[in-house]
């Protein structure tokens, strides 16, 4: 749930526009793809202790298995991958 919120809440912040979630479900895995119209790839940002903001791709690189972004004319999709 806590990578789930993170890509959500990314999208809703810097993308701007309606947010579509996907869940992908296999035996070895579970793949949450969240996707989004807003420009650009997402940044992961670099963290200071006191930092209030930007954490939440640190956080989904350091809990799913892997995580990326495929980018589209129109549209970008974030997702990550946990081991089952």
């Amino acid at each position: 749930m806590l990578l789930v919120s993170e890509l959500v809440t990314n999208a809703a912040v810097h993308a701007r526009s309606g947010v579509r979630m996907t869940v992908h479900v296999d035996s070895h895995w579970v793949r949450i793809e969240v996707e989004d119209e807003g420009p650009g790839e997402p940044v992961m940002g670099t963290l200071t202790p006191n930092q209030l903001k930007g954490r939440g791709l640190a956080v989904v690189d350091r809990l799913s298995t892997d995580w990326g972004a495929d980018l589209h004319d129109d549209h970008k999709v974030v997702w990550f991958e946990i081991a089952r």
